[in-house]
């Protein structure tokens, strides 16, 4: 017999009682007695040659307990595997030599408070000597100034998607548009920065870790690697998190040094970003550039899409900077019947903070492509963009439907979708609205967005733990 259907149904939420009550606990409420406190002095210039580090001044200040440099360092890097057939420069903890961006990391002060250790940054005294900076990706792409010069190259990863026959397609088209579109880089804003805080327990060896992360799994796995430990000797704990948006879904040089020093001290070690620093060393999202052309018939079915979309990853890899930028290229159909495809993407080094996964990673970039390509298109055919999407519509009747880019959409009903939309909004009397307030001189869009998102990625499952004593665990 079936059970009750929760469909619809209003369920309460169990996580709201202790926040709404001031009981939460996030990163920097985790207290520990002894505890040392972690600053950073980040690099001021995007690309510069380290000639000089002075902490003496601050080795000698209250509280201080160590001032370090990359040479004290035994764990040197954060190491990401790059996607296949890609490459990447590994992340010092600390610069080494050069600094790659600005929000870099070159010295760690380590003092009995956060204000010790604040105050005597300013004691130390770090000479640099800038060199050229490449930060416009689409001039990464010709390597005339390198980010890494033992790459060899700024282009870290090259894709292609090809289905179907686009340059038939272009040599056949009634009506071709063509724009450079830009995703622009932004940068992720939590109400809660980032926050680690790590313990060492010399006579069990084993290191627990509180951090506001997305993938507690996969930063103690990062941890073991790098600090040479058995898995089951790293235990990462996630407190209440004030927002991630997918940027705390990456393991951070900051995390890896934390830790070391936890370590390397036997003292719990703290560190919470400022927000200005958040903003500056913290991962940014999109950055993307397509330059892209689409071929209509002369009904404005688009028949095709191609070109090159340019993907500014940054100076460095963290765990989502080069594979966000590959899912742009399953989304480039959408909803639509686009039979035919040639997109390169080339994902490229600039002397900027890495990017990485955040709020749809890569997904909504290609959303933005595919609208603003049917929008320049209504505007080339004389269609209304919600006709032109219309007609450009997979069918009801078409589902199962196999996309071009490999996938099967199940079910969909685009068009009654958007006629119940365009219904709802009483779309007509906001036109009209619209043509009255050009003729009054004054400029009123109305913006139009339908899209078909790939998600979850197969990655839920479920397990069941029996206990000696009768009862079980579900995960």
């Amino acid at each position: 017999m079936a059970g009750p259907s929760w469909i619809g149904k209003k369920v309460r939420r169990i996580e709201d009682p202790k926040l709404i009550r001031g009981h939460g606990q996030f990163a920097d409420d985790i207290r520990a007695e002894s505890t040392l406190h972690l600053h950073l002095i980040r690099s001021p210039y995007a690309h510069a040659r380290i000639t000089s580090i002075n902490i003496d001044a601050a080795k000698a200040a209250p509280g201080v307990v160590a001032v370090l440099s990359a040479a004290d360092l035994d764990v040197p890097f954060l190491n990401v595997k790059p996607p296949k057939g890609g490459r990447g420069a590994s992340h010092p903890l600390l610069a080494r030599e050069r600094v790659h961006y600005v929000g870099e990391a070159v010295v760690a002060i380590l003092a009995s408070s956060k204000v010790a250790a604040e105050d005597a940054s300013a004691l130390v005294d770090v000479q640099y000597e800038t060199l050229p900076v490449v930060v416009d990706p689409l001039e990464a792409v010709h390597d005339a100034q390198l980010v890494h010069e033992k790459l060899g190259t700024n282009v870290l990863l090259r894709r292609t998607l090809k289905a179907g026959n686009a340059t038939d397609a272009f040599n056949n088209a009634h009506t071709i548009v063509k724009e450079r579109i830009v995703n622009q880089r932004v940068i992720p804003l939590p109400m809660e920065v980032r926050g680690t805080i790590a313990s060492w327990e010399g006579t069990r060896n084993t290191l627990t870790v509180y951090a506001g992360t997305q993938a507690p799994h996969d930063l103690r796995d990062t941890l073991a690697t790098h600090l040479n430990l058995p898995s089951n000797q790293v235990r990462v704990i996630t407190p209440d998190i004030g927002g991630g948006f997918g940027v705390k879904i990456n393991a951070f040089p900051e995390d890896i040094l934390v830790a070391w020093l936890a370590k390397r001290f036997n003292q719990p070690v703290k560190w919470i970003e400022g927000r200005q620093e958040h903003m500056l060393a913290t991962a940014h999202g999109r950055d993307q550039i397509g330059e892209l052309e689409a071929a209509l018939d002369e009904q404005g079915r688009m028949l095709a899409i191609r070109g090159t979309i340019y993907a500014d990853l940054g100076a460095y890899l963290l765990d989502t900077t080069a594979e966000s930028p590959t899912l742009t290229l399953p989304m480039l159909q959408g909803p639509y019947t686009i039979q035919h495809l040639d997109i390169e993407l080339l994902e490229v080094a600039t002397n900027k903070v890495p990017t990485s996964a955040y709020r749809g990673a890569g997904r909504p970039e290609a959303t933005f492509y595919l609208e603003r390509l049917m929008d320049i298109s209504a505007l080339a055919t004389g269609l209304d963009p919600a006709e032109i999407r219309k007609r450009n519509f997979i069918p009801k009747d078409a589902f199962p439907y196999k996309t071009i880019t490999t996938h099967t959409y199940d079910s969909g009903d685009y068009i009654n979708a958007l006629e119940l939309l365009l219904e709802k909004a009483d779309y007509q009397a906001l036109r009209a609205e619209q043509e009255k307030a050009r003729a009054d001189g004054r400029f009123v869009g109305i913006g139009l967005s339908t899209y078909v998102e790939v998600c979850a990625f197969g990655w839920d499952l479920a397990k069941v733990r029996l206990n000696a004593d009768g009862s079980a665990v579900v995960f």
